[in-house]
């Protein structure tokens, strides 16, 4: 109960959250800075998770080959004509 009354104290005492005052305020020559750092800001999470699932795949493939390999080597090799 103490909780829920602190949390709705806080959630209507809060002012407004409000956004840097300079995104607002661009310029036209920093436009495009701006504009590129929010793609690399967008896009970079997705690349490195991008990069980790690409790991993983590698690392995952590289172990089967390993293990095929070495069941291959390990099999005995049959003379015998069936």
């Amino acid at each position: 109960m103490i909780k829920r009354a602190l949390f709705t104290v806080v959630a209507l005492g809060a002012a407004d959250a409000l956004a840097c005052p300079v995104c607002g305020q661009v310029s036209e020559q920093g436009q495009g800075a701006y504009l590129f750092m929010t793609g690399i800001m967008s896009l970079l999470p997705l690349a490195l998770m991008g990069s980790l699932v690409g790991w993983v795949a590698y690392r995952v493939r590289l172990e089967a080959r390993r293990q095929a390999d070495e069941a291959r080597t390990a099999a005995p090799e049959s003379t015998e004509p069936t």
